[in-house]
C-alpha cells in the first residue's frame, strides 16, 4: 500500500510540475515546465527522493535518405511507451478518472492553440461546419452503412473525445487538427504556412512511394483505396498524386465521411486543397473487413491510422491488404516514426497529452509493422523517414 500512495504522489506531483501549466489550470515557473518527466522516473526508483531536473536533450537534424536505404540509428522506440518506468507512471496517471478528464481537456486545449498560432482558423472551420449540419446530416444517412458493426477499441475514447470518432464535433475539428500536425513537424521553421506544410508532409511521402515503385518494378496504380480517410485530406493528396487513377476513401466513421463528402461537393477545403470530384468516392467499412472483392485495387493507402489500433486489428488489415491488392501492387503506411529523435525527446507535458488521447501508443510504438507485413506475405518491406517525425513503410504483393 505504501508503495501506491508513493507512486500516487509521484505522479501527481508530475502532473503539477508538467501538465496541469501547459493546460493553463494552474501557474508555475517556466522552468518547471520545461522539466523533463525522468525526474519522476528517477524518483519513483529512489523511493520519491527528490533528484535534480534534466532538461530535455536538442532536437536532432533531419536525415534524408536515399529510397533504398532503411532507418538503422536510433533507438528502436521512446522511452515514454511500453513497460519503462516514465511510461507506467503516465500511465499510472491517465487511469484516474479526475486526471484525465484534465488531461482530455488540456489536449484539445493544446491542438487547438498550436493551430490558431499557426493562422489555421479553428473555431472559424468548426462555425462553418455546424451551419452545414442539415446538409451534413442527408450525407450521413447516404454514406453510413446501416450493417455495419463498430469494433470494441473503436467505441472507446480517444484524441479528446468521449465517443471517439464518432461523433459531429470530432468530425468538424478533423481538418484544423490535421493542418496542425503538419505545421508541428517543423514548428520552428519561421513563415511556414498550413497548405505548405501539408503539401510538403504528404507530396515528400509520395514521391517516395513513387520512387519506390519504379525501383521495385511493382504494377501501375489504375485504381488505389485510401483506408482509415477521415475527413477526406489523405485521400485527395492520393488523387492529386495519382490524377489518372480510380481513388476510393474508406473510413469507419460516417461523421468522418459525411465531412469529406461535403467538401468533395464543395469543390475545396481549407487553404483552397481542390477536392478531386471525378475520381474519388467514399465508402463507409471497417478495414479490417473491406467487402471488396480479391485483387481489386493496385495500391492502398493508409495514412496515420496505425497509431490508432491495437496489435490485432493491424495483422488483420495487413492480411486484407494482401488479399484485395493485385499481384504487383504496393501498399504504403505513413506514421509516427518510433524512432524519430523529434518524437522521442518529446517534452514531458507533451507526450503525457498525447498518450492520453491515444490509447495504444504503447502498443503501437512496440509493433513490428514490417514484421507483421512479411506475415501476411508481402515482400520488398522497407522503411523511410519521410519527415523529422513520421516514417513510411512500404511492402509489395508478389507478381
Amino acid at each position: 500500500m505504501s508503495k501506491l500512495i508513493l507512486k500516487f504522489k509521484c505522479t501527481f506531483n508530475y502532473l503539477l510540475i508538467h501538465v496541469i501549466p501547459e493546460t493553463s489550470l494552474n501557474r508555475v515557473t517556466s522552468v518547471s515546465r520545461r522539466m523533463n518527466l525522468r525526474h519522476v522516473s528517477t524518483c519513483l526508483r529512489n523511493g520519491g527522493a527528490s533528484v535534480p531536473s534534466l532538461t530535455v536533450p536538442p532536437r536532432q537534424q533531419r536525415k534524408t535518405y536515399a529510397v533504398s536505404e532503411k532507418i538503422e540509428s536510433g533507438s528502436d522506440r521512446p522511452d515514454w511507451t511500453g513497460d519503462t518506468v516514465i511510461s507506467k507512471a503516465v500511465n499510472l496517471a491517465i487511469e484516474t478518472p479526475l486526471i484525465f478528464n484534465l488531461l482530455k481537456l488540456g489536449a484539445r486545449q493544446q491542438m487547438k492553440a498550436t493551430a490558431e498560432n499557426s493562422d489555421i482558423a479553428w473555431s472559424s472551420c468548426v462555425k462553418a461546419l455546424e451551419s452545414d449540419l442539415s446538409r451534413l446530416q442527408r450525407l450521413f444517412e447516404e454514406v453510413e452503412d446501416k450493417e455495419g458493426r463498430y469494433p470494441d477499441y473503436f467505441t472507446k475514447p480517444f484524441h479528446g473525445y468521449d465517443e471517439g470518432n464518432m461523433n459531429w464535433l470530432a468530425a468538424f475539428e478533423a481538418e484544423p487538427a490535421t493542418y496542425s500536425m503538419a505545421m508541428r513537424v517543423w514548428k520552428d521553421e519561421v513563415g511556414l504556412q498550413p497548405v505548405v506544410a501539408q503539401d510538403r508532409l504528404r507530396d515528400t511521402a509520395f514521391d517516395m512511394v513513387k520512387g519506390y515503385m519504379e525501383e521495385c518494378d511493382c504494377r501501375d496504380i489504375e485504381r488505389i483505396l485510401d483506408i482509415g480517410c477521415s475527413v477526406g485530406v489523405s485521400t485527395t493528396y492520393v488523387a492529386r498524386s495519382w490524377p489518372k487513377a480510380s481513388v476510393v476513401g474508406m473510413d469507419l466513421s460516417p461523421y468522418m465521411l459525411s465531412v469529406a463528402l461535403l467538401r468533395k461537393q464543395q469543390g475545396g477545403a481549407l487553404f483552397g486543397l481542390q477536392h478531386e470530384k471525378e475520381n474519388v468516392t467514399y465508402v463507409h467499412g471497417n478495414a479490417e473487413h473491406t467487402k471488396f472483392d480479391s485483387e481489386s485495387f493496385d495500391a492502398v493507402s493508409c495514412q496515420f491510422l496505425l497509431h490508432e489500433l491495437p496489435p490485432e486489428p493491424t495483422r488483420v488489415i495487413a492480411e486484407e491488404c494482401m488479399r484485395i491488392l493485385r499481384p504487383g501492387g504496393t501498399c504504403f503506411f505513413l506514421d509516427n516514426n518510433p524512432k524519430s529523435a523529434v518524437i522521442q525527446n518529446l517534452p514531458a507535458p507533451l507526450f503525457t497529452l498525447m498518450k492520453s488521447t491515444e490509447p495504444h501508443s504503447d502498443e503501437y510504438y512496440a509493433f513490428d509493422t514490417e514484421a507483421c507485413l512479411r506475415q501476411a506475405g508481402f515482400e520488398h518491406v522497407r522503411t523511410l523517414e519521410s519527415d523529422p517525425r513520421h516514417r513510411l513503410i512500404l511492402a509489395t504483393k508478389k507478381k
